[in-house]
């Protein structure tokens, strides 16, 4: 579990030592029970090897489609099963949404967060209780110390583990898209469909081959709410998460670590470039700690920064030439990198 203590670490890739902060988060959640024991056994019974229950995105052959079923889960929530093409039988399976109640019990006889963290009005919309995260809080003075760190860490975080499919009592646990659920260690058992968007980023800094969809994955199926008369819909859309994500870095000074993008973001880039203007020890340190969480004004600047640099790209406009008719392209466009948060 990490600690948020920073540990000096050789790197064998430079020959030189870096300060990075190293991830105790390597040894199974304790509080889920997605590392079942049984795994290994359903996996040389039934696959003859195979590591993982495969993505069913993949493309089946011709053959393979002939022997595929009409549906990939059949059955009740008694007697639920799941089709793995692979190995070309069916297994037992259940829904997190069915055991979502038990898990945030027994996560709860391992305590109680210090502070609250963002959750719904139902009693089961939690994120459930992980003993590493127990002091982490809204404020800078109760923020994981990985939050403060600037860029990605040269040796990676990632845990050496493989990533496996989620087992509960045997049975392969769904999302509610009914596809598994990947057994990620430093992911709470349950997490609130109402999480901050500072609690996205931190978990997901854990072990960057996360992905926000995995966070969602154990999110509530739909909104949950004890007043069946005034239950809201919920917005449990990637967009809003995304969103929420996006917000909290600009607000927090951290640049994304997104391990799947192949360069920083103007974003990024503008924000690099208003702290190096604005804190006289980021370019020493590459760490936000002894700076400030930007207010409005502040985030303003950092966009204003963010379209000036986008501007410097481009040629402007030949303004005495006759304006032409669109395209349907060009009028949806791209989604700004420079959002305007709110």
């Amino acid at each position: 579990m990490p600690d948020g203590s920073m540990q000096r670490v050789h790197d064998p890739v430079t020959e030189q030592s870096n300060d990075v902060l190293v991830s105790a988060q390597l040894l199974p959640n304790e509080n889920t029970s997605c590392t079942s024991e049984q795994y290994a056994s359903n996996v040389q019974e039934s696959s003859g090897g195979h590591e993982n229950v495969p993505e069913r995105s993949e493309k089946d052959s011709t053959s393979e489609k002939a022997q595929a079923p009409p549906t990939w889960v059949r059955g009740t929530a008694d007697s639920l099963e799941y089709w793995v093409r692979d190995w070309k039988k069916w297994i037992p399976a259940v829904y997190h949404n069915d055991i979502r109640g038990r898990l945030i019990d027994e996560a709860a006889q391992n305590g109680t967060y210090e502070f609250s963290w963002g959750k719904g009005s139902h009693v089961d919309d939690v994120t459930s209780y992980v003993e590493a995260y127990h002091t982490w809080g809204p404020k800078r003075a109760n923020r994981p110390e990985i939050l403060f760190q600037y860029d990605p860490p040269t040796v990676s975080l990632n845990p050496s583990y493989n990533l496996q499919a989620w087992y509960d009592q045997d049975r392969i646990v769904l999302g509610y898209d009914s596809t598994p659920v990947q057994c990620w260690s430093h992911l709470p058992a349950t997490i609130s469909s109402r999480i901050t968007g500072q609690e996205i980023e931190a978990l997901l800094r854990l072990d960057r081959r996360s992905r926000l969809s995995d966070l969602m994955a154990r999110m509530p199926k739909k909104e949950l709410s004890d007043d069946k008369v005034s239950s809201t819909v919920p917005n449990l859309h990637y967009s809003h998460f995304n969103y929420k994500q996006r917000a909290a870095r600009l607000r927090l000074c951290c640049r994304s670590w997104n391990m799947y993008r192949a360069s920083p973001s103007k974003v990024d880039r503008a924000l690099e470039l208003y702290l190096s203007q604005h804190f006289a020890q980021f370019e020493a340190t590459r760490s936000v700690k002894g700076f400030h969480d930007l207010n409005k004004e502040e985030q303003n600047d950092v966009k204003a920064l963010c379209k000036e640099m986008q501007g410097s790209h481009h040629t402007k406009k030949d303004r005495s030439k006759p304006a032409t008719t669109p395209t349907r392209r060009a009028e949806t466009g791209t989604r700004s990198e420079c959002p305007d948060f709110q």
